[in-house]
């Protein structure tokens, strides 16, 4: 016999732990942006266990206009609650809030919005919808107004 719902929500209960959730985001974004800064830690500041994602198109510390993380045109900061101090997802949800980031910025000034809204649902709807925030991100770097918007930063910095 065929399940197909059975089939679903089994596929949809794949992610239990926020280790599991910071894997899938980190190889979402990876897919897009091979050489970028990427962080995702799953050990907050105040000692949580919720995912943090943070993001820079450069590399690092060189790439940065004068060293600094948040001067990064794209310099994003995504936090992700849903998870218990031991790690486990609590209520089958995740929360998304982006903090930091949606915008191409030049001098701290949005040069493109990429419109990302904040959400709640299951891990992997998350893990989809990071993947397709970063996917538009790199579509937009690739096209001729997004190259044209790259090379003005490179010209101030």
């Amino acid at each position: 016999m065929n399940y197909p719902l059975l089939e679903t929500i089994l596929q949809e209960a794949q992610i239990q732990t926020n280790v599991e959730l910071a894997d899938a985001l980190e190889k979402a974004v990876r897919k897009h942006f091979p050489k970028s800064f990427l962080s995702v830690k799953t050990k907050g500041p105040l000692g949580g266990s919720d995912p943090i994602l943070q993001f820079t198109l450069g590399k690092g510390k060189a790439d940065w206009p004068n060293g600094i993380i948040n001067n990064d045109p794209l310099h994003t900061m995504i936090f992700f609650n849903g998870f218990n101090r031991e790690g486990m997802l609590l209520k089958g949800k995740v929360q998304a809030d982006m903090s930091q980031g949606d915008s191409f910025r030049i001098n701290g000034q949005p040069q493109v919005k990429f419109k990302w809204r904040n959400a709640t649902a299951t891990p992997e709807s998350i893990v989809k919808k990071v993947d397709q925030y970063f996917g538009k991100i790199k579509k937009w770097l690739n096209s001729p107004e997004g190259k044209e918007a790259q090379a003005k930063f490179k010209e101030r910095f």
